[in-house]
């Protein structure tokens, strides 16, 4: 079940006055991405819950954001296509709300920096690296 409602909230562009981390759309983005990478990893039989299912997670919504940086094209006629300021709203995101980086139960490590190092990885790698860095 998505609470939608809870995701625009997320998602709510914060404004210079507010003083606070870069939030937007993909904040809430990258908590969906977040769920799906979980799907996969219980498709695949993993474990859902530990750390290294939160961290294993934040890599592969990693892995989703590098993919989404080629334009997608939509069935609208317009694309999709992340910037570096959605990345921001992302990291800001593993930041606030941990989801991206969570378990199944919504655990997540405690230590911001290891959460931005997982998606990180992600960014940078692949899928396969993810499984193999996050192996538990």
């Amino acid at each position: 079940m998505v609470d939608l409602p809870a995701l625009a909230r997320m998602g709510k562009v914060a404004s210079a006055a507010e003083h606070s981390l870069p939030q937007g759309d993909d904040t809430s983005l990258s908590i969906v991405m977040s769920r799906y990478a979980l799907a996969v990893q219980h498709e695949r039989g993993l474990p859902m819950q530990s750390p290294w299912t939160a961290l294993r997670t934040a890599c592969l919504t990693g892995v989703a954001h590098r993919k989404m940086a080629v334009p997608i094209d939509l069935p609208s006629g317009q694309q999709l296509v992340l910037t570096a300021g959605d990345l921001d709203e992302a990291v800001s995101g593993l930041l606030t709300n941990r989801m991206v980086a969570s378990d199944a139960d919504g655990v997540s490590v405690p230590a911001g920096f290891t959460r931005i190092a997982a998606f990180r990885a992600g960014v940078g790698g692949d899928m396969d690296a993810c499984y193999a860095r996050y192996p538990g």
